[in-house]
């Protein structure tokens, strides 16, 4: 992990983020609090061997002022088109510090509203378990909405009734240890686990880019705009709406390409659909009445 001034990060720059950001406001699990009291934050997290902090930048803070290596990151290729970003004051919550216990973590998740994901360890060391989107990790229980999600009561408690489980499935999961200076990727969809095998201090933050435009937009523009995290309730209804209109002033070309696939996809949909239709159509009448079923019996 580095600093804005190349650097490795060291601990006097705790001090350096009080400094550049005493009145930004950070949600550390939902409370809302200024960077000046983020130090007793993190002091009262640390005595306990179960939770993680997890502190919400404002969306309306400026990333030059931060002390930390955001823009290092996002001035990498991977990190340089961030679509969210065009929404400017309306964009989602999108970036955190996390901090806690050794012991401590985030049980099974995937990240909101279809976003991709890095998470970069300035302290510490964290343990990381990752499965594709198409496999439910075995102890977890999602609603069929994903708007919840039933884990174990722990990440110990999973870690001892279901993590040998985990090994004996077709599609074995994907697991790293990251050290400090470490940053994993977690692509939009992708089950995960964290967990903290030391006291841990993390900044981790998720974005929108090409590889996974389509499918926020598809995400945005559900029926249920209760399942939109990171905005005000009354400002989901017209995320998709708003999002849509600044990614056509901003890129234009994307989103005709984006517009020609989902019509080809459309087309394809339909012609399946027909060709179903035609193997369901019911044509049964007094007089052509339904061929009784075959059946074969010695």
């Amino acid at each position: 992990m580095w600093s804005r001034n190349g650097r490795p990060w060291e601990s006097g720059q705790m001090n350096s983020l009080y400094k550049h950001s005493a009145n930004t406001r950070f949600t550390p699990e939902g409370f809302c609090l200024i960077s000046k009291t983020i130090c007793a934050t993190w002091k009262r997290c640390l005595r306990s061997a179960s939770t993680t902090s997890r502190c919400t930048s404002s969306t309306r803070s400026s990333p030059g002022k931060h002390p930390l290596c955001w823009r290092t990151i996002e001035s990498q290729s991977t990190f340089k088109k961030i679509f969210f970003s065009y929404l400017e004051e309306e964009r989602p919550d999108y970036r955190w510090l996390i901090v806690g216990p050794a012991r401590s973590g985030s049980s099974f998740h995937q990240d909101p509203n279809c976003t991709n994901a890095w998470n970069a360890v300035i302290r510490g060391t964290k343990k990381w378990i990752l499965f594709p989107p198409h496999i439910t990790p075995p102890g977890v229980h999602p609603s069929v909405d994903g708007a919840d999600v039933a884990t174990p009561v722990s990440l110990v408690e999973w870690f001892l009734n279901f993590y040998a489980e985990s090994k004996d499935l077709e599609c074995q999961p994907y697991e790293c240890i990251c050290k400090e200076g470490d940053l994993l990727y977690v692509p939009h969809g992708w089950w995960h686990l964290a967990f903290n095998l030391t006291d841990t201090i993390a900044i981790t933050q998720n974005y929108v880019n090409a590889s996974n435009l389509k499918h926020v937009l598809h995400f945005l523009r559900s029926k249920n705009p209760g399942l939109i995290s990171g905005v005000e309730e009354s400002r989901r209804p017209m995320l998709a709406t708003l999002f849509e209109e600044k990614l056509r002033e901003s890129e234009p070309h994307l989103m005709r390409q984006l517009d020609q696939d989902e019509a080809k996809r459309r087309e394809k949909s339909a012609a399946s659909k027909r060709l179903a239709s035609i193997f369901t159509q019911d044509n049964t009448t007094v007089d052509n009445p339904a061929p009784a079923p075959f059946r074969f019996c010695f």
